[in-house]
């Protein structure tokens, strides 16, 4: 059975996110690579971003500032910045697809039925109690293999997979 969850619209004010970071009558892809204590490689992730963008044309939009997670191959990347919770939550409702690692977006985006590919630490013991539930064009992908850097830098997960689950979602 899948489950559908529904989380009212924000009450942060649309047009102005709409202004600030997202493209319209474009694919708008939230990028949310930094948790709390998880970061995904960059090299890896930029492979993803190479592929998305050579085939959909996105706006990418990072919800982070620059400094903390700089990808010099790619170019036309928006950055929020530090933005408060209700401007987040109005920004996941906003775009199209979120692509993220472990971290609340992965909740937001469930709770506004958004498209999402969540990248997992393949040893991490919350993801079998904070994974998301099933529910239609939303995957849940861990990194094959445990890796030699610190448990909170994701660095193994297969970019094939995620692009996989990615097309799936903005395919529609």
């Amino acid at each position: 059975m899948l489950i559908k969850y529904n989380l009212d619209i924000p009450s942060a004010n649309q047009k102005e996110i709409i202004e600030k970071w997202l493209t319209p009558k474009q694919l708008n892809i939230l990028v949310c690579p930094l948790g709390s204590d998880k970061i995904l490689d960059k090299n890896l992730l930029t492979q993803v971003l190479i592929k998305l963008k050579t085939e959909y044309h996105p706006n990418f939009i990072f919800a982070m500032n620059e400094i903390s997670y700089n990808l010099p191959k790619l170019k036309d990347i928006t950055y929020t910045g530090k933005i408060s919770l209700e401007t987040f939550f109005a920004l996941c409702y906003g775009v199209d697809f979120i692509l993220t690692v472990d971290t609340a977006s992965v909740h937001v985006a469930c709770a506004y039925n958004k498209p999402l590919t969540a990248i997992y630490s393949g040893y991490d013991d919350g993801f079998n109690l904070f994974h998301p539930l099933e529910q239609e064009n939303t995957y849940a992908i861990r990194s094959a293999t445990k890796s030699n850097k610190p448990v909170h830098y994701i660095d193994n997960w297969s970019v094939q997979e995620v692009l996989k689950y990615s097309t799936i979602c903005l395919n529609g």
